[in-house]
């Protein structure tokens, strides 16, 4: 806008030159031409601040349109749960142990006892021995003893030949178990078939 203003001044001053030189010098028509020169240079200068103003509307809304817009988002908190730790503690397991019941059995034993206890009616003098046999149960052992004199062992079961006293009319034996309780006793007499006078 503003070179066109020029060239319209340009011109009516041209214009004005000319017909000065060709018409002399005319000062109304001069005059008119000058104010209409400034009238149009005025116009041209309001055009092109218009014209200014419009560029910097327009470059405000280019600046606007590619504007950009950031977002922020807010930072993301992660919470951790600790671990949940379970401890299962088991009761001791307490073992009892009963002591054994002793049962205890007395079986008593029978009492021992004499079967048989046999000898000779009579001596034969002058042999001075006599055979003597005997059985028991229960027991363990016997002890024979001559004429009330010290006892001898003998077996439970068995057989000896005793002494017999020739000098006298009859010996005693007398035999008595051992081993066991109470003990069994028998005694038996044999008479001297030749009894001194």
């Amino acid at each position: 806008p503003v070179p066109f203003c020029s060239v319209v001044v340009r011109k009516a001053f041209g214009v004005a030159g000319a017909g000065a030189g060709g018409n002399g010098d005319d000062p109304t028509k001069r005059g008119g031409l000058v104010f209409g020169g400034i009238v149009v240079l005025i116009v041209g200068l309001l055009a092109g601040v218009g014209a200014a103003a419009a560029t910097r509307d327009s470059g405000t809304e280019v600046t606007a349109s590619t504007s950009t817009t950031t977002t922020t988002r807010p930072p993301t908190t992660t919470t951790t749960e600790p671990p949940v730790t379970t401890t299962t503690t088991e009761a001791p397991t307490t073992t009892t142990t009963e002591p054994p019941v002793t049962t205890t059995t007395t079986t008593t034993a029978p009492p021992p006892t004499i079967v048989s206890f046999t000898g000779p009616a009579n001596a034969s003098c002058p042999v001075a021995t006599v055979l003597l046999s005997w059985t028991t149960q229960n027991a363990t052992g016997t002890e024979l003893s001559v004429a009330g004199g010290p006892p001898t062992a003998q077996p439970a079961s068995g057989s000896t030949s005793a002494p017999f006293d020739c000098a006298v009319a009859s010996v005693n034996y007398t035999l008595t178990t051992t081993g066991g309780s109470p003990a069994a006793s028998q005694s038996l007499t044999v008479a001297n078939n030749a009894p001194p006078p």
